[in-house]
């Protein structure tokens, strides 16, 4: 028996594991066990089986778990499937994440590949919806902005019949009024009260205070808005540091749900960082579940202080 993976039906596009010929007429019991290097819409099964001497066998297949299975004819040729071609984005103005700028009127500019028309591509600014210009023959993209003064999130969004892609920036528009200054060396006291950065070090767990979620939801609610834009200046002004968000429940679930709920919550949080502008490389998420409780589940309270998110200093140079 061997298990293919393809994109088709029929397909054979990678074989994933096979049995060795099968030359008995008895149920005997095959567990496979693979890995796919790469995403696979159909699992396609091909059974060869020897017919012992005395008695003439067709062959039956039972999988455990799975509905119905019905043979589906396949020609002797092997299926090529088509290339895919997903687009490519890159921005190449700004340059770099977190560009600093004290001219107002601001050029977007982008390449992107394996797109054909304008209405493939959606730009936003600040979480707008923008216009752009598209040169299809060269693959290249332009915006004339007008920057409002602060951060400002670029975002280019790109899609075709084989996948979409998208990339961000973040450009800081400081206007003329505004003397430019050193980074201030400070950690938001939204995040834990402290004052300077010599409270921080490698490991320490900060807690973001009343960040909560609706029940069994990983949704992050409007009220959340001003706690997740605070860590997202903390990681503005502090580039050298990078951070694991974790996330906790109480023991009102199962430990499967427990587990699924508080990584999905911990996933939303680096999601909106990397939304407005964090490198994803700074960021790391993780769902501990119920395992580490920091007050009793007895009571509404303790409960109430064991669902929460928390932030880990992964690494920091100063």
């Amino acid at each position: 028996m061997r298990i293919w993976g393809g994109n088709q039906v029929c397909s054979r596009k990678e074989l994933l594991d096979e049995s060795p010929l099968i030359n008995h007429s008895e149920w005997r019991e095959y567990s496979f066990r693979f890995e796919p290097s790469m995403k696979h819409t159909y699992f396609f099964l091909e059974v060869f089986y020897k017919t012992p001497s005395l008695f003439p066998y067709n062959g039956n297949i039972l999988i455990d778990d799975l509905g119905n299975i019905f043979p589906i004819p396949c020609e002797e040729k092997e299926i090529v499937e088509e290339e895919k071609n997903p687009p490519i984005v890159n921005i190449t103005n700004p340059v770099n994440n977190g560009l600093e700028t004290r001219e107002q009127g601001f050029r977007f500019t982008a390449d992107v590949a394996n797109i054909s028309r304008k209405s493939q591509l959606t730009f936003f600014v600040n979480g707008t919806e923008t216009e752009i210009g598209f040169n299809v023959a060269m693959g290249s993209v332009t915006a004339n902005l007008e920057l409002e003064p602060g951060p400002n999130r670029l975002k280019l969004s790109a899609r075709n019949k084989d996948g979409q892609n998208q990339e961000s920036r973040t450009v800081n528009y400081i206007p003329p009024s505004q003397p430019v200054t050193a980074k201030p060396d400070f950690t938001p006291r939204v995040l834990t009260g402290l004052k300077d950065r010599s409270e921080l070090s490698e490991g320490k767990k900060i807690p973001l205070n009343k960040m909560f979620f609706m029940a069994d939801s990983s949704r992050i609610e409007v009220d959340n808005f001003p706690i997740l834009d605070e860590l997202f200046r903390f990681m503005m002004l502090n580039e050298d540091i990078s951070i694991e968000v974790g996330g906790h429940t109480n023991n009102r679930c199962q430990v499967e749900f427990c587990q699924m709920l508080s990584e999905a919550r911990a996933k939303s949080v680096v999601e909106y960082l990397v939304d407005k502008g964090i490198p994803e490389y700074r960021l790391k998420y993780k769902g501990y579940g119920k395992s580490e409780p920091i007050a009793t589940n007895n009571t509404a309270t303790g409960r109430k202080r064991n669902q929460r998110v928390e932030v880990t200093i992964l690494k920091m140079e100063g």
